[in-house]
């Protein structure tokens, strides 16, 4: 009885000395990837930036922009000049109209319709062509339909 207990402490101390190593070498492999992460902005080539404009240039072209209204400041964001069309209002809805009908416009659960494209062949000649690309090996399979 007595050799079975020793046998029981003794696995419990070699697991218990196994889970210490493994854990050790984990945090080691943690600590060395996390070193090589913060290290690695060196492993990045150093472009140098050289302005073509004074200071005094980009201040001017800040103020221009900010009385335009082209920067964004707090809440205030930046105002888009208006799009121009050439079109009135009657013409863009008698588009939308003629784009309803075709289909290709989605109206609620409706998706838009994808037309096939037409074709001038007939069965006869699209096996043709198949059968002259397999015997060229340029399509492979069985295209039986």
């Amino acid at each position: 009885m007595k050799s079975v207990i020793t046998k029981i402490i003794a696995t419990t101390i070699l697991a218990c000395a196994s889970v210490g190593a493994i854990a050790q070498t984990q945090s080691a492999a943690d600590a060395e990837r996390d070193w090589d992460n913060m290290h690695a902005l060196n492993q990045y080539p150093i472009i140098p930036f050289k302005s073509t404009k004074t200071r005094a240039e980009v201040k001017a072209e800040l103020v221009a922009a900010q009385k335009a209204g082209a920067i964004a400041n707090g809440d205030n964001y930046p105002i888009l000049p208006a799009t121009t069309t050439h079109k009135t209002r009657a013409q863009v809805r008698a588009e939308l109209v003629a784009a309803q009908r075709e289909g290709l416009i989605a109206n609620g659960d409706n998706y838009p319709i994808i037309k096939q494209a037409e074709s001038h062949k007939t069965r006869a000649q699209v096996e043709a062509e198949v059968a002259t690309a397999e015997h060229a090996a340029q399509v492979s399979g069985d295209h039986t339909y």
